[in-house]
């Protein structure tokens, strides 16, 4: 996602922070949802909510240069057949 950007070494060290608090989030949003703790769906949009702060947070780190460089984030997940879905 960020090859090709030539990221300063300030950059890296501060989109690997954020990648790491993301990976944690994650995690955690992963766990509650395998423990029942949260409803599929609700878990699929505070992931969508995740990748969304994960994305802006590395704009704010970019160049308008870089920026103009970076893919569009994935569009979000459709719900399956047992939430309403296709």
């Amino acid at each position: 996602m960020l090859a090709g950007l030539d990221l300063t070494e300030d950059q890296k060290a501060k989109v690997e922070a954020l990648m790491a608090d993301h990976r944690r989030k994650a995690e955690d949003l992963g766990a509650k949802a395998r423990a029942g703790e949260m409803e599929p769906a609700a878990a699929r949009e505070a992931m969508g909510r995740l990748r969304g702060e994960l994305h802006e947070g590395i704009l704010a780190l970019l160049t308008p240069e870089q920026r103009e460089k970076l893919p569009a984030p994935p569009p979000p997940t459709t719900p399956g057949p047992a939430e309403g879905g296709r």
